[in-house]
């Protein structure tokens, strides 16, 4: 600031005050400042999705070191290989390199690389001078003249890596320091993001395992009300989805102001067990296989209970038939040992009555009688066939008597 003064002796007098100090004190504090309304802003963006938060991450670092171009990305566990979340647009503008790769291995990389590799801050001011590990850019690259690439560690393990290039001056320790700075704390709240959309994931993909199960599958307190209910559940009881919640179990399922008899789920609340049983529900028409199992809290104590139904009203059906399968079966079995013996003695009957006919004069009036004993031995022994038939379960063919 400049001060000029006119003495009464008609001589001029100027008064110079350096005020270098408070400009840069008034550069650090608005840079601080800039800083602290970006982190604000990046934990308000509590519903974008991670490659939005890295772009905010980064059109702040180059608008805040007033750069012109800038990447950021993330690393993988190993510290080998760089995800790039974030382009700068300039680049993605200026840039005619025909394949801009989003995957970067860190062996591979050029002097970008070497904050990772020396784990801090590199900076290069003037980009033509020699450097390790320079290895100059591929045709159509923007052209380069200064930069700057810093390397985010949370505990001692590089997590992210951002980089900025082509500022109007040289890159300062200021600018290093206050991008370390504002990157550190931008990595806890992206963490944070991370974190919260695995959670979403997590629960994302547990319900959809949930509704995939096809027996009725509900969640429910100890006193037997529905807290959740998948898909096939709501599907049978032709509900809404939702529509479950806060209803008692055997209302649900029998339309009755206590417990079904028998059910597995009030002896679970008692002792804490796993336990089944098979419950014909009447006014449904179905017969269900009904498991109950005990969800703990951190105390150990019974929190909630994992009800499940399942129909196996045509698993009775067929077991009824193949039960009764066998009962025939076995009646076949016993038939045809009875019509083994009962041939054995038709066979004597029929034989003994053709001998006593041959001793019979021809006019005896037995004849008639003994005639009519072998034609009813004779229909006897076509019904053995029969039976002996049926317990082969030989084909047949049913003919009047």
């Amino acid at each position: 600031e400049n001060y000029v003064y006119r003495l009464p002796s008609g001589e001029i007098v100027a008064v110079y005050d350096d005020i270098t100090k408070r400009k840069e004190s008034e550069r650090k504090q608005a840079f601080s400042q800039k800083r602290l309304e970006t982190l604000w802003k990046l934990s308000s963006m509590l519903d974008t999705d991670l490659k939005s938060t890295c772009d905010a991450i980064l059109e702040e670092i180059v608008d805040m070191t007033e750069s012109q171009y800038g990447f950021f990305g993330l690393m993988d566990d190993n510290e080998q290989m760089l995800k790039l979340y974030s382009w700068s647009k300039e680049v993605m503008a200026d840039c005619a390199v025909s394949h801009k790769p989003m995957h970067l291995p860190i062996e591979d990389s050029g002097i970008w690389g070497n904050a990772i590799r020396d784990r801090r801050p590199f900076v290069l001011n003037k980009y033509q001078q020699d450097c390790p590990n320079k290895k100059g850019t591929p045709d159509g690259h923007v052209p380069l003249t200064r930069i700057m690439s810093i390397p985010v560690l949370m505990s001692n393990k590089i997590v992210a890596v951002a980089a900025v290039a082509n500022k109007g001056s040289d890159y300062s320790d200021d600018d290093r320091r206050q991008i370390v700075a504002f990157l550190t704390n931008a990595q806890i709240l992206l963490e944070r993001k991370q974190k919260e959309q695995a959670i979403i994931l997590a629960k994302d993909e547990w319900q959809k395992s949930f509704d995939a199960i096809p027996d009725i599958v509900t969640i429910q307190d100890k006193d037997m009300r529905i807290i959740r209910a998948n898909k096939a559940a709501h599907s049978f009881f032709e509900e809404q989805s939702g529509q479950l919640k806060g209803q008692l179990c055997y209302e649900v399922f029998r339309d009755i102001s206590e417990p079904c008899q028998g059910c597995p789920m009030v002896e679970t609340i008692i002792d804490t067990a796993n336990h089944s049983e098979t419950i014909l529900h009447e006014n449904l028409g179905k017969t269900f296989l009904v498991s109950s199992a005990a969800i703990y809290d951190s105390d150990g104590d019974i929190q909630y209970l994992v009800h499940i139904a399942k129909d196996i009203t045509e698993q009775k059906r067929l077991e009824e038939e193949l039960f009764q399968a066998h009962k025939m079966e076995a009646i076949g079995t016993l038939a045809g040992g009875i019509a083994h013996d009962f041939n054995n003695i038709l066979s004597a009957i029929i034989g003994f009555s053709e001998l006593a006919k041959q001793d019979l004069p021809e006019n005896s009036s037995t004849v008639d009688d003994i005639d009519e004993v072998i034609r009813s031995g004779n229909r006897a022994a076509d019904l053995v066939k029969q039976i002996l038939a049926f317990s082969r379960q030989s084909s047949h063919q049913l003919q009047s008597l």
